[in-house]
């Protein structure tokens, strides 16, 4: 919030649930001396939650963590995701690494060793599951 003479000027950011119309914005704020001002707007992402890639994903997690992965919606916020996805017509998957623990985006965000090594071997397992599908995408088309 920054004060000049009489104004008072407040920068405020939302989130919008993938299912809703993000072309109507609306404010809740009913006073006329308050004028509030929309200066951007990203289109949600939804990920996939199922399909060979999220299967990929699974098996990969589970190389990685040695445990199966909980899946959560995230990536809400994220606006070139969603231009990706257009522009490339191909699914799009997050690997969230982070646990709650970790203050993701918070003024004190840190991240262990230990995730950033299952991360890694998640990733790594991640991307040759990927060339197994080609691969027998390959074959299914001879």
């Amino acid at each position: 919030m920054v004060q000049t003479g009489r104004r008072i000027c407040l920068q405020a950011s939302g989130r919008i649930p993938v299912d809703r119309d993000t072309t109507v914005a609306r404010c809740p704020i009913r006073n006329p001396n308050v004028k509030v001002e929309r200066e951007g707007m990203l289109q949600p992402f939804k990920g996939l939650f199922e399909g060979p890639y999220v299967e990929a994903v699974k098996r990969a997690a589970k190389a990685g963590f040695g445990k199966e992965p909980a899946f959560i919606r995230e990536g809400g916020s994220i606006g070139a995701v969603v231009t990706m996805q257009k522009a490339w017509k191909v699914p799009i998957l997050f690997m969230g690494l982070s646990l709650p623990e970790h203050g993701y985006h918070a003024p004190n965000e840190y991240f262990d060793w230990g995730q950033a090594s299952g991360g890694m071997k998640a990733f790594a397992h991640y991307f040759a599951e990927l060339a197994k599908m080609a691969k027998m995408e390959k074959m299914e088309k001879r």
